[in-house]
This record gives structure tokens, sequence and C-alpha cells, in this order.
């Protein structure tokens, strides 16, 4: 997970990478071609970003600043300063006082980390979860700040440093080298690694035989400790179990409480079962509220999900929600 750092103040000025749009953020999500909204009684839910390398909402809400801050943030970091680096990089990563830049925040975390601040190396790696416009040196650059921030120990680089090989950004694809470091991660209690190397196993990700007892067994203990995408990765164990209809409850509670916790994925998960009446009672408008959240939380497929729902509201009217059966894409 990209490590949340807490500073008074906020962000920065916008660095595109290279010459590229910057990407807007988003996970792997249902397409449908049709207005319904996908399916989770057949095919489950969006899984969201694998791995787990995406700042959590609820860290960026904590933020505070504006303008005059986010320009002496960056003045700080173009004197030589690694702690306005570091906020710098947090600040628009978030979006907060300035647009949303992805390239820009990685721009300034690899200078954090440069300059000695390890805690910023990983968060370099947004840069891998969105990588469009990049150019090849951006990329090696990031690789770089991962490395060093892993090999200083910092679980975050090593985190962020699996996904790289995971997806083969700016360095050859090596799906078991990446889920080995996940589950290494893991053992020694970094919990955003389990929930990574859990959906491995549940989803057979990567090559990997799919093995959803274990998985499950890996995100148990990291969900009851709070980390939003075991719960998540839980909940959809439990709403794909169509022999066990009251375990769509079960996968129901999982989902609120990773969405609670700023994991976007998880929301619109949530607002697909209110909007098909997945084992909940169908609610139109709570499902509307959650892809809103989940859309303004950087996830694709509830902005598409919010838009279907808003085309088939007619004034005064409760639409008909259609189970579409859509397969769902993983990574």
């Amino acid at each position: 997970m990209i490590r949340r750092v807490l500073v008074s103040c906020v962000p920065l000025l916008l660095v595109a990478c290279g010459a590229g749009p910057s990407a807007s953020p988003q996970s792997p999500s249902a397409r449908s071609t049709d207005p319904s909204i996908a399916s989770t009684s057949t095919t489950g839910p969006t899984k969201g970003l694998l791995p787990n390398a995406a700042m959590p909402t609820a860290g960026c809400a904590d933020l505070r600043g504006g303008t005059e801050a986010a320009g002496l943030y960056d003045r700080a970091c173009d004197g030589g300063d690694a702690h306005g680096c570091q906020s710098a990089a947090l600040y628009l990563m978030c979006g907060t006082g300035v647009a949303r830049d992805v390239c820009g925040s990685a721009d300034r975390a690899e200078r954090a980390c440069d300059r000695g601040l390890l805690e910023s190396c990983g968060n370099a790696g947004a840069l891998i979860t969105q990588p469009d416009g990049a150019t090849p040196e951006e990329l090696a650059r990031v690789i770089r700040a991962l490395h060093k921030g892993c090999d200083g120990g910092d679980n975050a680089s090593c985190n962020n440093l699996a996904l790289a090989e995971l997806s083969g950004v700016g360095t050859p694809a090596d799906p078991k080298a990446a889920l080995a470091l996940f589950e290494r991660l893991c053992d020694k209690g970094n919990l955003p690694s389990c929930g990574n190397a859990a959906l491995f196993y549940l989803t057979g990700a990567g090559g990997v035989t799919k093995d959803v007892a274990r998985g499950a067994a890996i995100a148990k203990p990291a969900c009851e400790a709070g980390e939003p995408v075991s719960c998540n990765d839980l909940g959809f164990v439990y709403v794909s179990d169509d022999t066990h209809p009251e375990n769509k409850a079960l996968a129901a509670a999982l989902f609120k409480r990773s969405c609670e916790a700023g994991y976007a994925a998880a929301c619109d998960n949530l607002g697909q079962m209110y909007a098909n009446g997945t084992g909940l009672d169908r609610d139109v408008n709570r499902a509307r509220d959650l892809f809103r959240a989940a859309c303004d939380g950087g996830n694709a497929a509830a902005c598409s999900h919010l838009a279907q729902l808003i085309s088939m509201l007619d004034p005064g009217q409760q639409p008909t929600i259609r189970r579409s059966g859509v397969p769902v894409e993983t990574e």
C-alpha cells in the first residue's frame, strides 16, 4: 500500500509524465454491454486493483491546505528539502488543492527517496499503477526507488516492487516472483501484501492455481486486522458462493467494512448488491450513493455503473435493474 504521510499542509504544481496524457485512476472492472448493472449473483463483483497500491480515499480526507501551501512545498522540494518533496507527493496524489497528478506525485516521491526518506520510495510506485504517458526513464527511476526502499526494509516499497513485477511495468513481468514477495511480506505482518497474496489464490491470477480455501485463509486474519483489500476479497468469496445464499449478507458486511476504510472497489461491489437486490433489499438510492463514492475514489467500474443507473432513472419512477451476467475481468 502506498504509505500515508501525515503532514500539516499541501501540494504542488502539475508535472506531466513525458508527453503523454495523465492516466485516470481505475481498477479492473465488469464491462456491461447493456444498460443494466453487472450481476453479482452469477459472476461476482469487481475485485479492485491487484495488488493493493492505491492510496485509500480516507487518507486523502485528512489533508488540509490550499494552493499557497502547495506552492511552498514545491519550492521546498526544488530547493532540496526531502520532507517538502514527501509532502508534495502526497498532496499531488490526493489532488488536494490542485489537480490530481500521479506522474508529478511519483516524481516528488522519488526525489524524497533519493534524499534519504525511504518511506517515500514506496510512494513513487504510484506511477506503476498508472503508467500511461510515462517515459522509460521515468519508470526506471521509480523502479530504482522501489529497490532502494525495499533493500532498506520498507515494506511499502517491497509491496509496490512486487506490483511492478506482476504487471511488467518498468521491469520484466514475473508474477511468481511477485507472489513470493507478497507472501514473504505477509508473513512479516505487512497486511496489504496479505490481501494481494490472497487474491492470487482466489482468482488464479498470474498463472497461479486457483485455491479459494487458501486465499480465504490468508485474507481472513488480514481483514480482521483492518486491511480493507482483504475484506473485499473475502466478500468476493462469499458473494460468489451460490450454494450458500446466507453468505450474501456476510459479503455485504465485508464490502461495507472495506468501503468505509476507503477502498473504492468495495464501495462499487456493495453498490452492485443494492442495485441488484443481491442479499439485500434493493435500494437504488443507496446504490447510487455508493457508486458515486467509488467513482470519486478512483474506481472506473463504479463510474460506469453510476452512469448506467442514472440513465435508467425516470422522474418519479424506480427502474427495474436487470441482471446481465457480464463476465468480470480481473488481472
